[in-house]
């Protein structure tokens, strides 16, 4: 049986593409949201605060089609992610989902491998989902200081009012966004593979228990010394296997759980984000043109730097040959 090795795969350009195209659908989402509020600004007697979309869902003095659609920003951009997400993921599995339909298997054989396959691709999807969302931030992120210091060389100082209260709002929006993803961000199909495994190690174990039984039996005086040694020659050969099995799924599960690890330690930043949400209130509430404008760059530019943490997830997909190693079809 050949060792497998997990090997870092190389840029992956198809992936940047979706990346990009969710982050240009995300901007387009929050552009038309900026034009909705600032004409509710105009037309609603309110602070600049109330602009948020968690104040405006529920402020009855709008209209309910415009309340509702403004309330809806942040489930708009959560349907972006998971659809990038989405795609990413069936491209990445495509290739091992056609290699395993191929494979001349019996029923048993073909429930276990899917279910291995399966629940593989829900942590990927579930990890993926987290880089994405990071991702998309980190880009729009690049976007907002870019539109900033275009409004710093603009001459019509209302303009430039108008841009910096909208990208201060922005923040808000993203940086509450980050926040209740993070504080609901799950791991799907971790308890479903450590199951499998369970059942893997049960049975790893029973084989092995047969094989330390056999070799037993072997080394009784009553064997015939020719079968006693090609009996025990089998049988270690056979126990050889059983510990590559073991090995290979100790190797598969230790790199799931540490997916599991590094993604538990993303609520660790969770304080700084809050507080610069917190922040980025403040400075809505007291916006002065010349003023804010150092604030928020500079705030964007420590926004960029906590979120990049949350984005450090290794993700290797499941192949064909792995699946075959740890059921021990291979």
């Amino acid at each position: 049986m050949k060792k497998h090795q997990e090997t870092s795969e190389p840029t992956d350009y198809v992936e940047l593409a979706e990346k990009n195209a969710g982050a240009k659908a995300v901007e387009y989402l929050i552009d038309k949201h900026l034009i909705q509020i600032m004409g509710i600004r105009e037309d609603y007697p309110l602070d600049d605060l109330d602009l948020l979309s968690i104040e405006l869902k529920d402020n009855y003095d709008i209209k309910r089609s415009v309340r509702r659609e403004v309330g809806r920003l942040q489930e708009k951009i959560r349907l972006v992610i998971e659809a990038v997400t989405q795609r990413i993921a069936d491209r990445k599995y495509r290739s091992t989902e056609q290699a395993i339909e191929g494979m001349k298997l019996s029923k048993n054989e073909r429930t276990r491998f899917n279910a291995l396959l399966n629940n593989d691709k829900r942590v990927h999807v579930s990890c993926q989902s987290l880089k994405v969302a990071v991702d998309v931030f980190l880009e729009l992120n690049k976007r907002i200081i870019r539109k900033i210091e275009e409004s710093e060389a603009s001459d019509d100082k209302q303009t430039a009012r108008r841009m910096i209260l909208g990208n201060a709002i922005i923040v808000y929006e993203l940086l509450d966004f980050i926040i209740n993803y993070v504080d609901l961000f799950s791991i799907s199909g971790i308890e479903e593979i450590n199951e499998i495994y369970s059942n893997a190690c049960d049975e790893n174990k029973r084989l092995l228990g047969k094989e330390n039984e056999r070799e037993k039996r072997a080394n009784s005086e009553y064997i015939i010394a020719e079968i006693r040694e090609q009996i025990i020659t089998d049988v270690q050969n056979r126990k050889g296997v059983i510990a590559r099995l073991s090995e290979e799924w100790e190797s598969y599960i230790k790199a799931i759980n540490e997916k599991k690890d590094k993604t538990a330690t993303i609520n660790e930043n969770l304080p700084s984000l809050k507080l610069m949400r917190d922040n980025a209130k403040g400075q809505i509430e007291v916006l002065q043109a010349a003023l804010v404008l150092g604030i928020v760059k500079t705030n964007l530019g420590a926004i960029q730097s906590s979120m990049e943490a949350l984005g450090k997830i290794e993700l290797v997909t499941l192949s064909p040959d792995r699946i075959r190693i740890l059921l021990g079809d291979a």
